[in-house]
Order: structure tokens, then sequence, then C-alpha cells
């Protein structure tokens, strides 16, 4: 946490990260946490969106991956296609 020379604390991700997990713990609101910790109600709100995001898509991530091991191979060989969300589609054949 740094001051600056306008009186402003400027916060790294992981000290929000820390502030996020105190809100959480403390089961009130937004507001009357933001107004005990003397915090911004407008940069909390901002933080706890962008920090929110960001976990999500890595939790997707996590969540979607899938471990693919192709059949056993047959006279014919094997193929496998995948069309991913946007658009892009994967082909391996054997």
């Amino acid at each position: 946490m740094r001051a600056s020379t306008n009186g402003r604390v400027r916060r790294s991700a992981t000290e929000w990260r820390e502030v996020l997990s105190r809100f959480q713990a403390s089961g009130q609101g937004p507001r009357a946490f933001c107004q005990i910790e003397q915090l911004g109600l407008a940069s909390f709100m901002r933080w706890r969106r962008k920090l929110s995001a960001v976990d999500a898509e890595a939790g997707d991530a996590e969540a979607g991956f899938v471990e693919l091991t192709p059949p056993r191979e047959t006279s014919t060989g094997w193929a496998l296609e995948v069309e991913l969300p946007d658009g892009c589609v994967v082909r391996l054949r054997g």
C-alpha cells in the first residue's frame, strides 16, 4: 500500500484480494464495510468486479479442461474433430 501526494492510497491486486477476503468474512454490505475500512466505495466495487472476472476466467479454464485419449486404432485409423466456441475446428487423424 502506497500513499500518493494527494493522500490517496494505491493498493496492489494482492492487497485488494486481502481486502475482499475481509469483506466476505465480515458479513457486511459494501457500503458499511468501506466506511469502516475507510475505502472508496467506487474503488472497492471496481476491484471487486475486476478480480471476480479474473478469477472466473481462471476457474473456467480449469473446469473446461477435458483430457482426450484417442480410441484404439482400427484398420482404418482414427479421426477426431473438435469445434471450439469461437468457430475454430481442430482435426486429428491417426
